[in-house]
């Protein structure tokens, strides 16, 4: 069977998610798939983001100034060092298999460029299900179209580009829809293999800007076909 080197990098972008990111760290730190590097990537955070990750140990800690979740992502992307890279939202978990399930399609499916799986929900504590989110939609476990589902080869960026910066909101759709129109193979996982935490500051939260830029990837993506 076909194996490519394995080990994976896990970039998790941080803005003011002090309050998330040692239970972030615990899903990756308790994976049961090594090697795995851990870079916390913190965009211009003003809470206690940064002596959390200083008190973990083998987490490789960047900082810039805030230039929003999509710039993180890709500083994360140029450092890392092992040839596959999965993303984590601070506020999102992830089950103890979620690597070893996808490396192994990695592994066996030479041809895939990445891999996603689904999600279950986790709604916040007295936080009222938010009526723009189908509540049937995500309680269904859905298949995640999202960075926290996501584990790629590293050079599906070179085919597909970096998260664009000009998507303050909608840079993983964006990048979904570009690796559409690349035609980059992608499969996923029927396993529910993340937990995508629900509560007020999701950037999702904001219907209409978000909303707006989703509409603006469709429209990037139409015009590339023309």
């Amino acid at each position: 069977m076909y194996r490519e080197p394995t080990g994976v990098s896990v970039v998790i972008p941080v803005f003011n998610g002090a309050r998330f990111l040692d239970q972030a760290l615990d899903s990756v730190q308790q994976q049961d798939y090594a090697p795995v590097e851990i870079l916390v990537i913190d965009d211009g955070s003003t809470d206690d983001t940064a002596s959390i990750a200083a008190h973990r140990p083998n987490v490789r800690y960047l900082r810039q100034s805030n230039q929003g979740n999509a710039s993180a992502k890709n500083l994360g992307i140029s450092n890392a060092t092992y040839p596959l890279v999965a993303f984590l939202d601070v506020d999102d978990l992830w089950m103890p298999h979620k690597l070893a399930t996808q490396v192994a399609h990695l592994e066996a499916r030479p041809e895939l460029g990445f891999v996603l799986c689904h999600a279950a929900p986790i709604l916040e504590d007295s936080l009222p299900w938010p009526e723009h989110l189908n509540q049937a939609h995500w309680q269904s476990n859905p298949a995640l179209y999202a960075p926290s589902a996501l584990l790629a080869h590293r050079h599906v960026f070179d085919q597909v580009g970096l998260f664009d910066t000009d998507y303050w909101r909608a840079n993983d759709s964006d990048w979904f829809l570009r690796a559409a129109t690349s035609k980059v193979p992608m499969t996923v996982v029927d396993d529910v293999l993340v937990y995508k935490r629900i509560h007020p500051q999701n950037l999702t939260h904001d219907a209409a800007p978000m909303t707006a830029e989703l509409l603006q990837a469709l429209r990037a993506k139409v015009a590339r076909q023309r």
